[in-house]
């Protein structure tokens, strides 16, 4: 089990290939809150959904042009616990009242204004809006990490930005120097 008194926030999780629990699935999640008493919070990061931003300001989404930027970013599936509020994963310090700190570069917010930014252009550059989060109790994303339900590896930029949603979870493996598709989903004997 790994040491209570070492965060990991900021580590990324890889669900292995034998996590069969709809929710999480092929899924890869950053890990934004983590202590020993308080238990984890992360966000999703490749689960887009269909919906846009402009679905989350405002009621009536077809004011808007057909090649509208803005409507290229999807919203994702953060997770399945409070699925009706929303997050932005960032890079660049945005200070909002709700603005954490995950890493040196890294921050999440849950703040309307952020979308409002987001959606005039004026927001940041780097950016994952999400809807809901994955949530641990105290010590049990740690047994889960000690059953092989995940993987843990550091956080990339490029991974987390860069990389289409569909391709996340084998590019987390291969950051290891796994093929996650050559691992067994079935557990076995030697």
């Amino acid at each position: 089990m790994p040491d209570i008194n070492t965060s990991l926030r900021a580590q990324i999780l890889i669900a292995m290939p034998s996590l069969y629990d709809p929710s999480f699935s092929k899924t890869i999640i950053i890990i934004c809150e983590h202590s020993a008493e308080q238990g984890a919070m992360g966000i999703i990061l490749n689960q887009p959904t269909s919906l846009n931003i402009y679905e989350l300001i405002e009621s009536d989404n077809t004011k808007h042009r057909e090649d509208d930027p803005l409507l290229s970013i999807r919203i994702h599936s953060g997770g399945p616990v409070d699925t009706d509020h929303g997050f932005i994963l960032h890079d660049c310090d945005i200070k909002h009242e709700s603005t954490i700190q995950i890493s040196p570069t890294l921050f999440l917010t849950s703040s309307s204004g952020i979308l409002e930014e987001i959606a005039e252009n004026k927001g940041p550059d780097n950016k994952i809006i999400a809807l809901g989060y994955a949530g641990w109790s105290p010590g049990q994303l740690e047994a889960e990490i000690s059953a092989n339900s995940w993987l843990t590896t550091e956080y990339q930029h490029q991974l987390v930005f860069d990389t289409p949603a569909d391709k996340q979870w084998l590019e987390a493996g291969k950051q290891l120097g796994i093929d996650l598709n050559l691992l067994n989903s079935q557990p076995g004997h030697a």
